[in-house]
Formats: structure tokens, sequence, C-alpha cells
């Protein structure tokens, strides 16, 4: 049987999908370029079957955006309405608690009254007249319905779907003034993303009702996405997994997290791991970067380069957080005005400045201050600072360095990690410095000592990392 075109079979797995473009002038207010849905089938008569009726139903959401009818003006959750009737009945100045029996006391009967009235009031707009012997109401909201049930105090709350555990992880992971706008807006996007793939694989479910059966329908359905790396899968599949651990968890359910521990074979991911840059490498990205690009963009490089910094950690730097008079300089990767929060908790350290670093850091600091400016790297520290300097690294990369795409600016990073390890360096001393850790070096070395060994550790490193250096100067 030819399938039509909007049914794709994966060649990995054999199992059917439903494919649709979402149309150009709907994606403003659709969201995605592209419907992806799981047929959970490979009989091919049964998935044209469930085709055509998703087909259906994505030609009449395109359709009401085309009249003017947002996607978001969608009906609530079950939970969401559960939540706005109890807001609504609140506002009417009923009470939410339950009901005493209305012959319990006047004021009950009294209250009972009130309430069948309010809800006859919202019945009758939806009442079908047609069959006198049965009161029907085909064409009540949801919404409506659960306002009549907490009239009647029958109300009761419902399980949360992935939607609602969606709703809550952005509302309590993701609050005002966290993060800079643009991390923020990044945040919603990343996990709206995945969880609409996660939507598309298996429904809407209540998270009671998922499996693990489900979430590895999800991984699979995101393996058969042809842009998706399956770092990338794994990556998607840590975001829903949060999403779902947080509501589990501030909803007390008694469910294990179903995606737990689930990802991609570690051999699969493994042929999409970057590497490390080698030492000549790395020589030729830094003296690239020097020639080939602006002293802000060659500053950010050299401090990601000999530290093993991320990318926002550096351009956010502020002159506050640098110190170059005491004995031994060092500069602070903390949350500021610039930069709110860090990727992680465990990512705020001091490190020694040495070497070319400190160079570096003392002709920045003055330039910066010449100019006004409150940090390090003025030209990338605000807005999309940290992607236009990662596009000026990448491209350096590609000119210069080596047209591998598994070689990129963060390879000075895994550089970095390997010479730690290479030079003797302890676990505690590698993760203080790359930001792995509890930033509680002092714990082991004592109280005003942690700079003094993270110096030496660094020193060893750089001995290597800027021999013969001098020559490519």
């Amino acid at each position: 049987m030819k399938l039509p075109p909007y049914i794709q079979r994966s060649p990995k797995t054999g199992a059917l999908s439903f494919r649709l473009s979402v149309p150009p002038d709907c994606r403003g207010a659709y969201g995605p370029r592209e419907i992806r849905k799981s047929l959970k089938t490979k009989d091919s008569k049964r998935a044209a079957i469930l085709a055509v009726k998703l087909c259906e139903e994505a030609q009449e959401r395109f359709a009401a955006i085309r009249a003017g009818k947002p996607v978001g003006q969608q009906e609530p959750t079950d939970l969401e309405a559960y939540h706005q009737a109890i807001s609504w009945l609140k506002k009417m100045g009923l009470s939410t608690n339950p009901l005493p029996h209305p012959e319990s006391s006047p004021q009950a009967l009294q209250e009972w009254n009130i309430r069948d009235v309010m809800a006859d009031e919202i019945l009758d707009k939806y009442r079908d007249h047609s069959d006198p012997e049965e009161e029907t109401f085909p064409n009540i909201s949801k919404l409506e319905s659960y306002k009549v049930a907490a009239l009647q105090g029958s109300l009761k709350r419902p399980h949360p779907r992935i939607s609602d555990a969606l709703t809550l992880y952005l509302a309590e992971r993701n609050p005002q003034g966290k993060r800079t706008p643009e991390k923020a807006h990044k945040f919603k996007l990343e996990a709206e993303r995945n969880i609409a793939h996660l939507i598309s694989a298996i429904d809407d479910k209540r998270l009671t009702d998922i499996n693990r059966v489900d979430a590895r329908v999800y991984r699979d359905h995101l393996l058969d996405i042809p842009t998706l790396s399956p770092t990338s899968v794994n990556k998607a599949l840590e975001v829903v997994r949060k999403v779902i651990n947080h509501s589990i968890v501030e909803n007390d359910l008694n469910i294990q997290n179903p995606f737990r521990k689930l990802a991609v074979e570690e051999e699969v991911a493994g042929r999409d791991k970057r590497l490390p840059f080698t030492v000549e490498q790395f020589k030729a990205y830094l003296s690239a970067m020097r020639e080939h690009s602006n002293a802000d963009a060659y500053g950010v490089s050299v401090l990601m380069a000999y530290y093993g910094c991320r990318t926002e950690e550096v351009t956010g730097i502020e002159l506050a957080d640098i110190d170059l008079t005491g004995k031994t300089p060092f500069f602070h990767i903390r949350g500021n005005s610039t930069r709110p929060s860090l990727k992680t908790n465990t990512s705020q350290r001091k490190l020694p400045l040495l070497g070319k670093a400190l160079e570096v850091v003392r002709e920045s600091y003055k330039a910066a201050q010449d100019k006004g400016s409150k940090t390090l790297f003025p030209r990338y520290s605000e807005g999309k600072g940290a992607t236009t300097v990662s596009a000026v690294q990448c491209k350096v990369v590609r000119r210069y360095v080596s047209q591998d795409k598994k070689l990129v600016p963060y390879s000075a990073r895994h550089l970095m990690m390997d010479a730690l390890k290479n030079s003797g360096a302890n676990e505690t001393i590698r993760n203080e410095i790359l930001g792995h850790s509890s930033g509680k070096v002092s714990e082991v070395y004592g109280a005003g000592y942690a700079l003094e060994k993270l110096s030496e550790a660094l020193k060893k490193v750089n001995a290597t990392l800027d021999h013969d250096q001098q020559e490519d100067m």
C-alpha cells in the first residue's frame, strides 16, 4: 500500500508516524513548523485511518488561526478548569469548603438554594430542549461544567496532565527576575519545544497514566527526527524528566518518573561527542582569534580556553568581579546584575589569574574603565552577546583550525579537562576550576588557601599549553 505524503515509516523501527508541515501563514500563531505524531502502529491501513483524523484536526486548527482565533484560546485542561472554577467560586463570595447538609441549618439551606439558582442559570444556556424526557447539555464547555460541579459541591481535583506539568514547571522554575530576559525566553522555548514533542508522541496524558512504554515511544519519536543528534535527544529527555519530576513532587503523586534513567545508549551518543583540541590546535585557535577578531572576542576566548569556562560565565563578568590588587589576582564567577544566575548553583567559583589570562584581563579591565563600562567585555555582555561571540569563535575554528565538525570552541574546555587530569590535579581541584563542584575546596585545604592551590594546578597546565607559544606570537 502506497502511503500518503503525511505518513512516514521509520527506517530504524518500521513504526509509522504522522508528519504535516504547518502552512507559512499559520506558523506565527501555531509555533512548530511541522506537526509530528507517532501513530503507534506498523500497519499501513490502520495508520491511514488514524492519519486522516489527525489531518482533519490540523486543518480545523489552521482554519481557526486564519479566522483570527489564536491557538492559545483552547479549552483549558481538567486541572486548569478546576482552578478556574475554584477562583470563580471565591469571586462569587461562596465557600470552597465541603458543603453542610441543607437541612443542618437555615444558613446552609439558604446557600444551597443560591447555588441551585446559579447552577440552573449556567445550565439553561446549554440545555437541549428537543428531548423533554432527558436533560442534556451537549455544548456546555469544560469550564462551565466545572463551575456547576463546584456549585453543587461535587467538584473533585483532577490529576495533572503533561501540559499542566509544563505550566507548573515554567511558573516555579522560570520566575521573573531569576534569569536575564534572553535566558528566560530560551529556557521557556526549550521546555515548550520538548513537551510539544512529548504530547505529539503520546498525547496529553495524565501523569498517572504515563508508563515506561510511553517514555520509550517518546525517545524513539525523537530519534526519528533527522535534525536531532543522539546528544540532543538525551538533552531533550533530561528536560522532560525535570518537568515531569517537578510535577510529581509538587502534586504529591505516588508514582515513579517513567523517564527516569532513560537515555540513548552511550555508544550511540558517543559518535556525536565533541573532541578536545590538541595543544597545536589550541595555539592555532587563540592565535587566529587574536589576529582575526576583536579585542573583546579574543579576551573571552582566552578565559574560556585557559579555565574551561562556559561562554556566558565569561561574557557576564563585571569589573566588580575582578581583584587585581591582592597577592593572588583572581576573578569571581557568580551571579551579578549583568548575569543574574549561572547554569548551575555549583558553577560559582573564584579562579586565580596568571600568565596570558592575567595580561588579557588587565588590558580589558583598563579598556572597560576608559569606556565607562561596568563589564569586562562590554561588546558581548548584553542581550545575545554570548551567542554572537560564539558565532565569531566558530567561524575562526572552521576557517583557521579544522573543518572537523566535532571540533568547536568548547573543544578548548575539553582539552582543559584532559590537561588538568594529566597534570596530576585531583578531582576536587579539577571540579573547582571547571565549575563542577560545590565550591568548597577550602573545606579540604583550609580557608584562604584555595586560590594558591588552584594557582599551582593551573601553572602546571599552562606550562603545557604555553610551551613554545611565544614562537607563535
